[in-house]
């Protein structure tokens, strides 16, 4: 897989001064470098504004679209609202909205702006104009592409405004892990809030890390949005932890293939970074990028070998006929793609099984789909994915134009 990767030249606020406390320029560096690497880009399109009312108030939408807002507010949000900053915060929320449906589709993105957890319903603050994490997950959630979502922000400042955003959605589960001694000094609570004390190091640090992404994949979400700022890094300004660079990229590492291991969509983010050198700034994003194109790069492999690609699904399905009255599971196994073939096994997420009798043994067809079920052939032609009953009890989910048959995923019953 080639990781999407999202970026915007308007990311980069060319009103926002170099000297200005927020280092806007570490947008077009992190793109440089990335650029430099050898990758490409996907242009987002700007958030619609009625995407942006899912998660904030329409007045103050209004105020930040047409540069009316009040004095008071702006300097809450630290920055003037210039036409720039308005064309920045929709573009950074569109790109976290299609880095979210391309991990959907392709098991990771990145949007090399976002994270910006401070703005709440009511409005932004703390650099944060609309929280595009905020926005995506609603709209994921309100066009039905997914029924659960996580939130892991690793920024070092508590996610105050997701949290208010999610606070009475039982769909969405936000954990937070910040220092707790910084700004800001009121934290609603997240689902999960761990506050480590000023000066905390690597060690501890991850060993915090690994019980809070416990926790949050053990919510079963269909898509996890990562916020990986930089600002827990000794240098920063901002910060009062005291990461290395190496900590940073454990950090990163070990989120990308937690969610890689359980299958899930990971969505990453890049949240603060402040930092008096941008570019050292600009280069410690540039990890995350890392961390996911390593952790989900497509391995082919066979059921039982070395590949550690995973097809996730966790929902229960239910029986639409008289032939089988067992709900059943399906359980995570490797998938495939032959691409000599031309045949692919995409992640595929069923919303049911027909159960039919046929030959005195049980078989199953796959007749709705949320995301591909199927294998296309040379000629690009779509041939249907059936299953086997293997044994009592046991579902496999096959390509039936494979010699031998590959398997692809299996059900299992549970009661």
């Amino acid at each position: 897989m080639t990781l999407p990767i999202i970026h915007h030249v308007d990311y980069d606020a060319k009103t926002v001064a170099d000297d200005h406390r927020f280092p806007m320029r570490k947008y077009a560096l992190v793109a440089e470098f990335i650029r430099d690497a050898g990758h490409s880009f996907i242009a987002p399109e700007a958030a619609l504004e009625d995407w942006l009312h899912l998660a904030h108030d329409e007045a103050y939408v209004s105020a930040i679209m047409t540069q009316t807002l009040d004095a008071k507010a702006a300097r809450k949000v630290g920055f003037e609202i210039t036409p720039a900053i308005a064309r920045r915060s929709a573009a950074s929320v569109g790109g976290t909205c299609l880095a979210a449906r391309l991990a959907l589709e392709q098991g990771a993105a990145v949007n090399l702006a976002g994270g910006s957890h401070h703005a709440g319903p009511d409005g932004g603050a703390g650099f944060c104009v609309f929280n595009d994490v905020g926005v995506a997950g609603k709209l994921l959630l309100e066009t039905k592409e997914v029924r659960r979502v996580a939130v892991i922000d690793c920024d070092v400042h508590h996610g105050d405004g997701t949290a208010l955003i999610f606070r009475y959605d039982p769909r969405v589960f936000t954990a937070s892990l910040h220092c707790e001694q910084n700004w800001p000094r009121e934290k609603p609570p997240s689902d999960l809030d761990i506050g480590l004390p000023k000066g905390t190091g690597d060690a501890d640090y991850l060993a915090a890390l690994e019980d809070l992404v416990e926790a949050a994949l053990g919510t079963s979400p269909d898509i996890v949005f990562y916020n990986a700022g930089v600002d827990p890094h000794a240098e920063d300004r901002l910060g009062l932890l005291s990461l290395s660079d190496e900590g940073l990229r454990a950090r990163d590492d070990l989120v990308a293939r937690a969610c890689r291991s359980a299958g899930i969509p990971l969505c990453g983010v890049l949240g603060g970074g402040y930092a008096r050198d941008a570019r050292a700034v600009a280069r410690r994003h540039t990890f995350l990028v890392e961390a996911l194109g390593a952790a989900f790069q497509r391995v082919p492999g066979r059921l039982g070998g070395e590949t550690d690609q995973r097809v996730a699904f966790a929902q229960r399905l239910e029986p639409v006929s008289d032939a089988c009255r067992k709900d059943f599971v399906i359980e995570r196994f490797p998938a495939f793609v032959d691409e000599d073939h031309g045949r692919l096994a995409v992640q595929p997420l069923l919303d049911a099984v027909e159960q039919v009798h046929h030959g005195g043994r049980a078989q199953a067809r796959i007749f709705e789909q949320r995301r591909h079920v199927e294998t296309k052939n040379a000629g690009g032609q779509i041939q249907p994915v059936f299953g086997i009953v293997e044994h009592p009890g046991m579902l496999t989910f096959a390509d039936p134009g494979s010699q031998p048959i590959r398997q692809i995923a299996r059900l299992r019953a549970t009661t």
